[in-house]
């Protein structure tokens, strides 16, 4: 799991180099970047810690933050509500 999964999304995590950075050496992968919800994690830390400048924007991270922990709720609790039904 974690060499195929979980190393992706770390290294993409931009944990080693900010999005921004990211973009201006492949912009169709930062594109494609978005969709690693730990980019957002570390990009709001940035932006706390660091300032605006160069990175993606707080408020942004943060609405992304909650709207990815919705989606990933809503599809855990489908998923063991069907897991339950089937147990019965």
């Amino acid at each position: 799991a974690w060499a195929r999964l979980m190393f992706p999304i770390w290294f993409l995590g931009g944990f080693n180099f900010s999005w921004h950075s990211l973009y201006n050496t492949s912009p169709s992968l930062a594109m494609l970047d978005l969709l690693n919800p730990v980019i957002y994690i570390t990009e709001c830390y940035r932006s706390s810690l660091l300032g605006p400048e160069g990175w993606l924007p707080f408020w942004n991270c943060i609405g992304m933050i909650i709207l990815l922990t919705v989606i990933t709720g809503w599809v855990g609790i489908k998923r063991l509500t069907r897991q339950c039904d089937f147990i019965q």
